[in-house]
């Protein structure tokens, strides 16, 4: 798994690399925090329920991986996991994305701490 969150003050960085920036057909994006409605775990089957199954671009494979955009306007999605039973999905205003949904090793902390930065930042 090649997914590597960056949190800074005003923005998240979601990178995708090796394999998963091929598979995904990206190498990720940067997301300001005021853009971030929220961040939280979800389970894999809540993520893949409200999940489009139209890709464009991306891959699937039932199971095993399902990485890129998923859907089409305000119901577009980016995703990158794998096996994982549990992921981090960050909810979010606007476009070109209103949920990117990733596998990381600890989904909690890092929900934590993107809500923690993103606190301020609505005051």
């Amino acid at each position: 798994m090649a997914v590597e969150i960056g949190v800074g003050e005003r923005a998240v960085r979601v990178s995708f690399r090796g394999a998963d920036a091929f598979w995904a057909a990206s190498r990720g994006l940067t997301i300001p925090v005021l853009r971030i409605r929220a961040a939280r775990v979800i389970s894999r089957r809540e993520a893949t329920r409200d999940s489009s199954k139209l890709r464009l671009p991306g891959s699937s494979l039932p199971g095993m991986l399902r990485a890129g955009s998923y859907g089409l306007g305000a119901d577009r999605q980016l995703w990158c996991v794998h096996r994982g039973d549990s992921f981090l999905a960050l909810d979010l205003y606007g476009r070109p994305y209103t949920r990117v949904v990733v596998e990381v090793p600890d989904p909690h902390a890092l929900a934590g701490r993107i809500n923690a930065a993103r606190v301020p930042q609505r005051r």
